[in-house]
């Protein structure tokens, strides 16, 4: 029997709605709790949360990020922005420099889907610059992509300490479960425990249709070539070399492009876009 209307901590009120992944699917309300962990878990005992937010194309991670971003804003008497968004590394480093203490941001994934080998090879490196402004400012860094094994494994250890995957049930529409990170200490292992599970809605107000702006103004930028990666001479020889052995692979052995993303645990659509454009690149 589901025990609905059920009183979680920190006194909120949240509905449970049904169940998905073993778990019970709480309403929207249950969002104020995950904020009052954030700030009684981990900032008012002196630490910083990062939080990723990984799941599908279209799933809604930038509808959740903002989501919790406006009651976490909400929570410390201040006002949420598009500010709090950022695309690039050179825009996050700017905004964390400005920041007070225990402010917000959101680094999205825009680019991240439109060319993934050269996004992730330079978040990487600028993370762990970067997660040094985020421990010292206490902050709460909320970072959106696909997956997150997209973020390097020390990082992962030692930083993130909290896991939204957001999905789609049939049922309750957009849902997602967070689960908090516990280091191994004997091994390079992170364990995820469940916390919550949640739906939530969608947004369509100004904040977000200015939202929806900018990501096409970047998107567009990065396709015109107006903003580009810029790559160390190692990273670009092993791409080529990786775009060679999956062209071989596809055109020479026969493997489907759907096997190729399975094996090197990219998307479909990526594993075809290196094709083409290794075909783009053969001398006529």
């Amino acid at each position: 029997m589901i025990d609905f209307g059920q009183q979680l901590p920190y006194g909120i009120e949240s509905e449970i709605i049904g169940i998905a992944l073993d778990q019970p699917v709480f309403d929207e309300r249950a969002i104020d709790y995950l904020v009052q962990y954030i700030k009684q878990v981990r900032q008012e005992k002196g630490k910083d949360c990062m939080m990723l937010t990984s799941g599908a194309e279209r799933s809604g991670k930038s509808t959740l990020a903002q989501k919790v971003g406006r009651k976490y804003a909400e929570s410390r008497g201040r006002k949420f922005t598009l500010d709090s968004i950022c695309f690039t590394k050179e825009e996050i480093r700017k905004a964390m420099a400005i920041g007070k203490i225990r402010d917000h941001f959101i680094f999205d994934e825009a680019g991240f889907s439109i060319y993934y080998l050269d996004w992730y090879d330079e978040l990487n490196k600028e993370l762990k610059k970067l997660l040094q402004i985020v421990g010292k400012k206490l902050l709460f860094f909320n970072m959106l992509a696909p997956h997150k094994d997209y973020v390097d494994s020390s990082i992962q250890l030692t930083r993130m300490h909290l896991w939204a995957y957001v999905f789609e049930d049939h049922e309750m529409g957009r849902c997602c479960e967070v689960r908090v990170g516990h280091p191994d200490r004997w091994k390079r292992y992170t364990w995820w425990t469940p916390l919550i599970s949640f739906q939530f809605g969608k947004l369509d107000d100004d904040i977000w249709l200015g939202y929806e702006k900018r990501k096409d103004e970047f998107i567009e930028s990065v396709q015109s070539g107006e903003y580009k990666f810029i790559a160390s001479k190692r990273d670009t020889l092993w791409k080529g070399k990786l775009v060679q052995l999956v062209t071989h692979l596809y055109e020479k052995e026969g493997y489907s492009q759907g096997e190729l993303a399975y094996m090197i645990g990219d998307d479909q659509s990526n594993i075809s876009k290196m094709i083409i454009d290794a075909k783009k690149e053969v001398p006529k």
